[in-house]
């Protein structure tokens, strides 16, 4: 019923003010796909630090998913753009409590306590640790930190200049990225450079993983040819001046090339949301685990 009331341009480019749209269901899915990968890495580090099915295993994923959890649900009710956009904002309105304070103000600052109450309680019980003189995961506790934190500023301390969940998620996910490329990286030399003959075994992938330079150029080549010349072709990147493609603004009739330059950069980002579902699960793969 929601997408027969919006044209295909309006739904992609989110051309309206009190409605939710594709942008933001591809956030919130990229939010929960971030969410998931920290929970792998973590993961990786219960593992190198011996972890595997203790106490501290299973308060790690709690602490994770509920501290990021609870910083989305912040940003979800705090900033008045994000509520109209998803229609929260009526319907909190609606709903005052006794202390009349609005239901999504309400939850905004449950939620701040929630993710408060998380970080002391993960802080004591390493604090215990460290009194009883048993070993930390240092690394794994530093990630933790800097995740949360980073998540918790983001949707806590009223400094967000967003519209809608994209700049939200875009900010939160920029580290991780940089993050991801060494995780692949390292797994790259691990799992192609054995090989003799890396090309015959491995194709590209196996040629790449034989310099660090090489890696990095053609990684942001990949990422940057397709993204800048097409957003430079129909002047959508600031900093082309080509103009609007074939010098017009519409393809195919009535619909806008901007239409094409959204269904690109959110297929990218979708087909990388799927593919990693399946690639990376050390816990089916032994070979998976060593190299990592």
């Amino acid at each position: 019923f929601f997408f027969k009331q919006k044209t295909a341009y309006e739904i992609l480019t989110c051309d309206w003010s009190s409605d939710v749209c594709s942008s933001d269901l591809v956030s919130v899915w990229a939010y929960y796909h971030v969410v998931h990968q920290h929970y792998g890495i973590m993961r990786l580090y219960n593992r190198k630090g011996g972890e595997y099915g203790t106490p501290e295993f299973k308060l790690d994923a709690i602490v994770l998913y509920g501290a990021l959890g609870l910083a989305f649900l912040g940003v979800v009710t705090g900033f008045d753009p994000i509520r109209s956009r998803i229609g929260l904002g009526k319907w909190a309105a609606a709903h005052a409590g006794v202390t009349g304070m609005k239901l999504d103000e309400i939850v905004f600052y449950l939620s701040g306590f929630g993710v408060a109450v998380l970080v002391l309680c993960y802080a004591v019980f390493q604090i215990g640790k460290f009194v009883r003189r048993e070993p930390i995961n240092l690394p794994k506790v530093v990630f933790l930190a800097t995740v949360i934190f980073l998540h918790s500023f983001m949707a806590f301390s009223g400094l967000m200049p967003t519209t809608s969940a994209l700049g939200f998620t875009a900010v939160v996910t920029i580290y991780h990225d940089i993050q991801y490329f060494f995780v692949v990286w390292f797994y790259a030399k691990n799992r192609y450079r054995k090989s003799p003959q890396p090309w015959r075994q491995f194709g590209l992938a196996g040629v790449l993983a034989k310099s660090f330079p090489l890696f990095l150029v053609a990684d942001i080549v990949m990422v940057s040819l397709p993204l800048w010349g097409f957003g430079c072709l129909i002047n959508r990147v600031p900093v082309c001046s080509s103009g609007v493609a074939f010098g017009t603004p519409t393809f195919l009739g009535d619909t806008g090339w901007i239409l094409l330059f959204a269904w690109f950069t959110a297929s990218v980002q979708m087909h990388h949301y799927v593919l990693d579902q399946f690639i990376w699960r050390p816990s089916r793969s032994a070979q998976l685990r060593k190299e990592l």
